[in-house]
């Protein structure tokens, strides 16, 4: 027998209901507080952007949106990330996930959003496919050990000897040496956000696809995040922004033990490889004795690859696997499309998906 039931952009009204729905299903632990912030207090969002199948049982399913602009050069595009997605146990396989993204995706498309996007799990992923979604590359995580035994305890429950640590301090011995090429570049450190407005507009100009900045959504997104805590290292030479790292450098480990920084988003406004080198060496060496271990997200096709493999950033696929990246172009404009479907464009970085919020 199908199944009945139909699709609603749900409120916060129901909002308790949401949030049992979504830790049911994904086992998370997720308070209303903290969904609210994050589908309600957006300040891009125009409204309360979550989707619900609903029939005689209640929300049997849900999928949230998160509003965000993109950019690249002087074109600004309107987007979406589709995220926070749960369908109840028995209604699973029965096409509610599906009609969800259906309608959302004729939503949007009336209030003429460009781009649609998610970071899919294996589980989700042949939907998107199914529904016409493409997936435009992939990403991979990167890791820089600062405490090579306490990361192989977490890994392995083994212990070590610390002398292993004496493989560490050979690559850190490296990156100390790149951070001596330039003298007269400074790292500045703050917990807010430093950017003057002439450098937020500056940063915007990207040549690939960026997440946009502004005051309003930086201060929303990491500076009054109540889950996370983020730090800015700001690299300067000769008083000019050249490169920033912008850090998740939460208390509290993580389930495995180690004291990880994240790496949420990096730029760089500079062409001299030799200074970028040197201001990511600078920043890192400042990271390096509070953490056990440094994370970075990046494509796997990215020209700074080779640049964060020279300072000691290594892959390892089986622990970390590559993740797909999804679009869903609405816009009809072709210079628009030609923009978003060419993926030399993308450089999808941490900042960009909702596992911050």
């Amino acid at each position: 027998m199908k199944e009945v039931f139909q699709v609603v952009q749900l409120d916060q009204s129901t909002s308790a209901q949401q949030v049992a729905l979504l830790n049911e299903v994904a086992t998370a632990n997720t308070t209303e507080a903290d969904w609210l912030y994050k589908h309600r207090d957006n300040p891009l969002s125009k409204g309360y952007h979550v989707f619900g199948a609903v029939n005689n049982d209640g929300i049997i399913g849900l999928n949230g949106f998160m509003s965000m602009d993109f950019q690249i050069e002087n074109h600004v595009f309107q987007a979406v990330q589709s995220c926070d997605s749960a369908v109840k146990t028995n209604y699973q396989g029965k096409g509610v996930f599906t009609k969800i993204i259906k309608e959302s995706e004729r939503f949007y498309k009336n209030l003429h959003v460009d781009l649609m996007f998610g970071f899919p799990n294996k589980n989700s992923y042949p939907g998107f496919i199914k529904l016409g979604w493409l997936h435009m590359l992939d990403v991979q995580t990167m890791i820089l050990p600062c405490n090579i035994v306490s990361v192989i305890k977490a890994k392995v429950k083994m212990t070590f000897p610390q002398i292993i640590n004496k493989l560490t301090s050979l690559k850190w011995k490296k990156i100390y040496n790149i951070s001596k090429l330039n003298e007269n570049i400074k790292i500045l450190v703050s917990d807010k956000s430093p950017f003057t407005e002439s450098e937020y507009e500056r940063i915007n100009q990207s040549e690939k696809l960026t997440f946009r900045k502004s005051p309003e959504v930086v201060k929303w997104k990491l500076d009054d995040n109540q889950l996370r805590s983020f730090r800015y290292y700001i690299a300067e030479k000769e008083d000019e922004l050249i490169s920033f790292f912008i850090v998740e450098e939460n208390v509290a480990r993580n389930k495995n033990g180690l004291l990880t920084f994240r790496i949420a988003d990096w730029r760089f406004l500079s062409d001299d490889m030799s200074d970028l080198a040197c201001s990511c060496a600078k920043m890192l060496l400042m990271m390096k004795n509070s953490a056990d271990l440094i994370r970075l997200w990046m494509p796997t096709e990215n020209r700074y690859h080779n640049l964060f493999k020279r300072l000691g950033f290594i892959k390892i696929n089986k622990l970390f696997p590559v993740n797909p990246v999804v679009i869903k172009v609405l816009t009809e404009n072709k210079t628009r499309i030609d923009i978003l479907m060419n993926k030399n464009n993308w450089q999808p970085k941490l900042i960009e998906t909702d596992t911050l919020l």
